[in-house]
């Protein structure tokens, strides 16, 4: 009886761990900040994008957690790229209207190297980009 008793004592100690283990919410900081985590302003700069000829907006980064894009005036093409500096063709990217902000998540979007380019438009005067990436507390 005492057996039985120690026993279950034991399966019910070793429940509730496996539970918590797998109930608990790790961040990572090579990625989008989980819900209820912070992040912080990491870098910034200004750009002037003309059209077709891609400029780098944001090097590899191994810990943001996001990158937020304002154009001023014209509407511009980003590329994405991965940590081995892979670039996309000239006929793919995304493009970003004219005098908006987008915040782009590191979850979906990733940290590697980034470039873009003006539109249509913007042979002449160029477009003013604001680039920032942000990044996630240790």
């Amino acid at each position: 009886m005492k057996k039985e008793i120690i026993l279950g004592i034991i399966a019910v100690i070793i429940a509730g761990f496996v539970v918590f283990v797998s109930l608990k919410d790790t961040p990572r900081s090579d990625a989008s900040a989980p819900a209820g985590y912070a992040t912080g302003f990491s870098t910034s700069s200004i750009a002037t994008l003309v059209q077709d000829i891609p400029l780098t907006l944001f090097a590899t980064s191994t810990d943001c957690t996001s990158r937020v894009i304002t154009t001023i005036g014209f509407p511009i093409t980003i590329k994405f790229g991965d940590h081995a500096r892979w670039t996309l063709t000239s006929n793919t990217g995304h493009r970003q209207l004219a005098s908006t902000t987008v915040e782009y998540d590191s979850g979906i979007y990733g940290c590697g190297l980034w470039t873009a380019t003006g539109l249509i438009g913007t042979a002449t005067t160029g477009v003013n980009v604001v680039a920032t990436e942000f990044s996630g507390f240790r």
